[in-house]
């Protein structure tokens, strides 16, 4: 993505353009390692209805710094960011959409319900699925995901079946762990 200039601005632009009467939805990597913090908050903070959390996480999530083998390439693994080997050229992170809230929380000082927000119901009315996901509502799937009040998963249900999750980004835990009954 360009940078945004002061006569060209781009997306940034997009997003906050006060002529813009359908401004879009738009998806927003808060991981550090994508975006910077302060665009993270300038980003939300221009157009909180419209922003849509994503993560560019990859399969190394939870796996120990190093270096990994993809398709035909090697992966560097430092903490969360992930470079191609030998390289500066980014190949992803290894952040997860619960850590990309808590962070958005903490960088531009939102409370839970609002960060829970972006990942929840804003994503379900983008795509036209209100009546359906998204929501605790009657008729909406019973996907459920219970946090603690630090936005820490606690538990996670998939259609009513509970899936006990450990938040691998969680200080008490060490490994990334799921268990199904």
């Amino acid at each position: 993505m360009p940078q945004p200039h002061h006569r060209d601005v781009g997306v940034v632009g997009l997003i906050t353009n006060p002529k813009t009467e359908q401004t879009p939805y738009f998806g927003l990597i808060s991981d550090g390692v994508h975006v910077d913090p302060s665009m993270v908050t300038f980003a939300y903070r221009s157009n909180p209805d419209k922003c849509i959390l994503v993560t560019d996480a990859m399969h190394l999530i939870g796996l120990p710094d190093g270096t990994y083998k993809w398709d035909q390439q090697e992966i560097t693994k430092t903490g969360p960011i992930l470079y191609l080997k030998g390289t500066k050229t980014l190949a992803g992170a290894a952040t997860t959409l619960p850590q990309c809230v808590r962070n958005l929380m903490k960088w531009a000082n939102v409370p839970l319900a609002k960060a829970v927000k972006t990942v929840t119901n804003t994503p379900s009315i983008s795509i036209g699925k209100q009546d359906c996901k998204g929501f605790l509502n009657a008729g909406c799937d019973a996907d459920l995901v219970v946090l603690d009040t630090k936005g820490f998963v606690k538990k996670i249900y998939k259609l009513g079946k509970l899936v006990k999750p450990i938040d691998e980004d969680h200080p008490d835990n060490k490994k990334h762990k799921y268990i199904y009954i």
